[in-house]
């Protein structure tokens, strides 16, 4: 069965646990984030700082889904071309935008996911703290 693709009202997906996709090159600040997010009862998955590895690897997110993204990535992609990608896919997930760079650039991209209707949970600035984390991601209606 396909992740996802409920198949009746015993599914098997509708108990896993959520997924957090974290887009991070900062392997440190990646450990730290993917380790929140697991004892917050998310599964993570690391995803490259590319457009193609965050598509491929978000091609099966779901709504309860999250995908946590660092505003500035390196030479590939930014926060605002995974913004752009994740607008195109219609993701259904939530959205958590994050930096340790300028506060302008993260709000920017904050609005932009917002202005593309993504489900913002917020931004935050590094380094994160599970507490920070908990309080984005406290209420999945979000």
């Amino acid at each position: 069965m396909l992740r996802g693709v409920p198949s009746g009202p015993n599914d098997p997906d509708e108990q896993q646990s959520p997924v957090a996709f974290v887009i991070e090159d900062d392997a440190a600040s990646r450990d730290l984030v993917c380790a929140c997010l697991e004892s917050m009862g998310f599964q993570t998955e690391a995803l490259q700082p590319s457009l193609k590895a965050i598509e491929k690897g978000v091609a099966s997110a779901v709504a309860r889904d999250v995908v946590v993204i660092d505003v500035m990535l390196g030479p590939a992609c930014d926060g605002f071309d995974v913004v752009r990608m994740l607008a195109d896919r219609r993701f259904a997930g939530r959205v958590v935008v994050m930096s340790g760079y300028r506060t302008d650039y993260l709000n920017l991209v904050h609005s932009m996911a917002d202005a593309f209707r993504l489900r913002i949970a917020g931004a935050l600035e590094k380094p994160v703290t599970i507490s920070t984390l908990q309080q984005l991601l406290a209420d999945p209606s979000v």
